[in-house]
């Protein structure tokens, strides 16, 4: 994986939805369960994936904010 990241940070999964969405709105059947969401996060960051990139109408930063302003 990291060499497929380290070639494509955007890389997207086969439903064109971007590893750091599925990071961060936690869809740990999409990884690994050895891999910790939180390192997953932190390494696409630092591989460049983009956080304000656009998925559906919204950028995966704010699909993620507002996934946590509805936690109880």
């Amino acid at each position: 994986m990291e060499q497929k990241l380290q070639a494509n940070p955007d890389i997207k999964l086969p439903s064109g939805r971007p590893m750091l969405d599925c990071a961060l709105r936690i869809c740990p059947s999409k990884f690994s369960g050895e891999i910790e969401l939180l390192d997953m996060v932190r390494y696409l960051l630092k591989a460049g994936a983009d956080p304000n990139e656009m998925y559906g109408h919204c950028s995966i930063w704010g699909r993620f904010l507002l996934q946590i302003s509805n936690l109880p």
